[in-house]
């Protein structure tokens, strides 16, 4: 029942919003603080020797079997990977971090090596959901194309012609209920269980209903810089968010953190960008 309206939804809102004045995410892969990542870690030989997809995938295992997933955690400093990796490289679940501090390492280290990447907040349709998830996306040049990695899970997606996908073509899949794939080394945390792929299906249908994203791709991604949202043109963004922090209130109390949010979406004047800004060559000025 939830697979069949969560595709719906993704059926039934395939057109997006027009892109606003002066948005254009652009990439900065020279800050000196990629190549520090680089150096401690080694990341060159980690990485190896083969092309853009063997590096990336390399790379995607590294970061998910080194650091822990926990969804709830607290962490003050700013979200980077030098800051990220230092609280949880190797330390296991007692310094486990959420899919956002995964997905910054990861598109942090991979454009250390020189790869076109960004980190992608996927975010779902009802407002009275508190949970999302965020991925990396990364810029293949052997395939010409984006492909999704997701380093929460260990996973990427695949078709039924094992052709990796990008966000757009698994939101598409998905909509039409046509069959998507995982690759086989996909795994949550230690978990000894066989994984049961129906359910990260049902949850990336859930969650690719609109996308969130920074306009510059860069170390510390966050800081002084602009969020775009990429969402259905019939989707009231502002009313959305307003509905789901009111949610959280609900649910969790009064807290400080969560009406300042309230207040800040209130009075956020919200940019948008068209998903193929997404999937676009990066090299293309």
């Amino acid at each position: 029942m939830s697979y069949d309206v969560y595709t719906a939804l993704l059926k039934m809102n395939d057109n997006f919003l027009e892109s606003s004045d002066n948005v254009h995410l652009s990439y900065d892969l020279n800050d000196p603080k990629l190549q520090e990542i680089k150096q401690k870690y080694g990341l060159d030989d980690i990485a190896g020797k083969g092309n853009d997809f063997y590096k990336a995938i390399n790379m995607l295992f590294w970061v998910s079997e080194n650091c822990y997933h926990n969804g709830n955690y607290n962490f003050e400093k700013s979200y980077n990977a030098i800051n990220l990796l230092e609280y949880s490289f190797q330390k296991g679940k007692d310094f486990g971090i959420n899919c956002v501090a995964l997905s910054t390492i990861l598109t942090e280290c991979l454009m250390s090596l020189g790869l076109f990447a960004r980190t992608v907040f996927i975010m779902p349709f009802s407002p009275n959901d508190e949970d999302n998830h965020v991925v990396t996306h990364v810029y293949i040049n052997e395939l010409k194309k984006w492909i999704m990695l997701d380093p929460t899970y260990k996973c990427y997606v695949i078709d039924k012609n094992k052709t990796s996908l990008n966000i757009l073509e698994i939101r598409e899949l998905l909509a039409n209920q046509e069959n998507i794939e995982f690759n086989k080394e996909i795994k949550y945390n230690d978990d000894k269980r066989e994984y049961d792929s129906n359910e990260n299906i049902e949850y990336l249908a859930k969650n690719l209903y609109y996308f969130m994203t920074y306009e510059k791709s860069c170390f510390n991604s966050e800081k002084d810089n602009r969020i775009i949202h990429i969402i259905p043109s019939v989707f009231d963004i502002k009313k959305r968010e307003i509905l789901n922090i009111e949610y959280r209130i609900k649910k969790q109390g009064e807290k400080e953190w969560l009406k300042n949010w309230l207040e800040n979406q209130k009075n956020n004047n919200y940019l948008f960008s068209q998903p193929s800004e997404l999937i676009k060559n990066p090299k293309n000025k």
